[in-house]
């Protein structure tokens, strides 16, 4: 018997096919020989091109297109529902997490391959944080953080389509658009000491702050304020701000200056990143301009291998930073390269991220720093690897 894959080969074998024909019908052939069955659509689309040569087969081949021809494996069945429903952290990764993710919620985007609907799902990835984009490659699955940016950007893709969208998803979009459009009316503002629309507990937290601290959180809490572009300190920089991260140059700024305006704005807690191999001097360099935190308050969460000569370990002892991380630690040093499992058990929930230099962290630790601190700051002018940085992860 001779199959519909067996007459695909052929014609694609043989150079019968012509140019126009031959991307298409070569792949599907590539795809069979593959053991890959072919979908109902395709069945129909290979059909219809090989009847095109029929004189050709009868006369070199003598074989007979018919219809329904009879085909190696049976037909693939392909869901073509196309779907925005959302899922779980849990549902999403099914895999142990970390704890501070317990909450969050992903919009899964399901549909058949569609190079329309791809580009579209590019045009999302343009616009959110390259971490809140997750796609398992061969599935027909890309998941969205939920967020009210992310969902706006997904529906305004998405609406008036042939997609069935979860009811919440089209309720938190209307919400977001609403905002967006009439963002002046929605803006939480500070004008002569007071807010509007802030909760009560978020107030009596303010009230406790002077006005240049109040300028410094405004990134945390979402209210606008007046700022200025000319500065007259490094915490005035720092507090003016317009992003999460900024880059303070080693030439203009030392680390104890950066010490004193994290004091100045109340930004601790503060959890350090250190370069492995450069450990003994950024965590003394920190732990020095940070002298005026008492050492019990402090805590390094990493070793390094013991020798014969002085090293970071002794460093640690000597100055006690082997200490328990709780509500009450102000700084904590950890490595780029890994997570610890105690941050995330711990009570300590850090408002800054310093860093010696701008190198990436592992993606872990730049996902606790991102979720966490609304200052992400690196004594360094590596501007590139900065930007390399920023442009990855974004502002989350």
């Amino acid at each position: 018997m001779i199959y519909i894959e067996d007459i695909l080969h052929y014609i694609v074998d043989s150079n019968i096919v012509n140019e126009a024909d031959r991307p298409i019908l070569s792949s599907i052939s590539r795809q069979c020989k593959r053991s890959v069955a072919l979908t109902d659509k395709q069945f129909n689309l290979v059909f219809s091109k090989l009847l095109t040569y029929q004189d050709i087969l009868t006369k070199e081949a003598n074989v007979t297109l018919k219809e329904n021809h009879d085909t190696r494996l049976p037909l693939r069945q392909i869901d073509r529902s196309k779907t925005i429903n959302i899922v779980t952290q849990s549902e999403l990764d099914n895999v142990p997490y970390e704890s501070y993710k317990e909450k969050w919620l992903w919009a899964s985007i399901r549909f058949p391959f569609s190079k329309k609907l791809i580009s579209k799902i590019e045009k999302i990835k343009n616009a959110v944080p390259s971490t809140h984009y997750k796609h398992k490659k061969g599935t027909h699955i890309h998941s969205i953080k939920i967020t009210g940016a992310n969902v706006y950007h997904i529906i305004e893709q998405f609406k008036n389509s042939e997609f069935v969208i979860d009811p919440q998803l089209l309720d938190y979009h209307n919400h977001s658009k609403e905002i967006l459009d009439n963002s002046s009316k929605h803006a939480i503002n500070f004008s002569a000491g007071k807010f509007n629309n802030l909760p009560a507990k978020v107030i009596d937290e303010l009230s406790l702050l002077n006005d240049l601290q109040i300028i410094d959180r405004k990134i945390k809490y979402g209210y606008t304020v007046s700022t200025v572009d000319n500065y007259t300190s490094l915490s005035e920089e720092i507090a003016h701000r317009k992003t999460t991260d900024i880059c303070v140059d080693p030439s203009a700024h030392s680390l104890k200056d950066i010490a004193y305006s994290m004091e100045t704005l109340k930004r601790f807690p503060i959890v350090a990143l250190i370069d492995e191999s450069e450990a003994m001097n950024q965590i003394s360099a920190i732990h020095q301009a940070f002298d005026f935190i008492d050492n019990s308050r402090q805590c390094a969460l990493f070793r390094v291998d013991s020798s014969d000569t002085y090293n970071l370990n002794d460093y640690i002892k000597e100055h006690n930073l082997n200490n328990w991380v709780d509500n009450n630690t102000q700084i904590v040093y950890i490595k780029k390269s890994q997570l610890p499992k105690v941050l995330l058990k711990s009570d300590f929930m850090p408002l800054t991220t310093i860093g010696i230099t701008s190198y990436r962290s592992n993606t872990y630790v730049e996902g606790y720093c991102s979720f966490n601190c609304d200052l992400r700051l690196f004594h360094d002018t590596e501007k590139s690897m900065f930007n390399l940085y920023k442009r990855k992860y974004g502002n989350l």
